[in-house]
């Protein structure tokens, strides 16, 4: 594993727990360790170990074959995102416009996932 203190890791893991019941607990905490997935995808690319990464920032490198995908599955670690911005600017139409488009564009990625929206609060609307 590429960087295997990484959040990730351990989503992953635990996303798979019911598959690998009865097996040894594969959480492996040896390995290169990297602060950012640019350099995670590099190790990679030149075959120093699994990584995980954002399957949007390497499309590139998975369609070409420099990466390859294992699996279909896509792991969300807990954690919460807002969109800020100054108070003063709440009713401008270029705000309203990029949380709605930026709503729909969560919806639509996760909406393909099991229980990819449960518990997901995309809040009130401006």
């Amino acid at each position: 594993r590429i960087s295997p203190s990484n959040a990730w890791w351990e989503a992953w893991d635990n996303a798979r727990r019911a598959e690998r019941a009865g097996m040894a607990d594969a959480a492996v905490l040896r390995g290169l360790q990297f602060d950012s997935q640019v350099l995670d995808a590099a190790a990679a690319m030149s075959g120093n170990g699994i990584a995980i990464l954002s399957s949007n920032l390497f499309s590139a490198e998975t369609a070409d074959g420099r990466l390859q995908r294992i699996g279909n599955a896509m792991v969300w670690p807990g954690g919460k995102y807002r969109l800020v911005y100054p108070e003063v600017r709440r009713h401008s139409a270029k705000v309203r416009a990029f949380k709605a488009w930026l709503m729909e564009e969560v919806k639509a990625l996760l909406s393909d996932e099991p229980d990819g929206l449960e518990g997901i609060e995309l809040g009130s609307p401006l």
